[in-house]
């Protein structure tokens, strides 16, 4: 998903759609650096850590 920001995001939000909740992983894993700021990324990691 590297240079599909949008698609990356929705394929992180289907496996928290279906029960994937590691904050720590999603927030600090190196695949998701280039993530960090887009605004659905962010919402995301917000839903996570509640």
């Amino acid at each position: 998903m590297q240079g599909k920001p949008d698609e990356a995001v929705g394929e992180l939000e289907t496996a928290i759609a279906n029960g994937y909740r590691n904050y720590t992983w999603i927030k600090i894993h190196p695949d998701h650096a280039s993530l960090a700021g887009h605004p659905r990324f962010e919402a995301l990691l917000k839903r996570v850590q509640q």
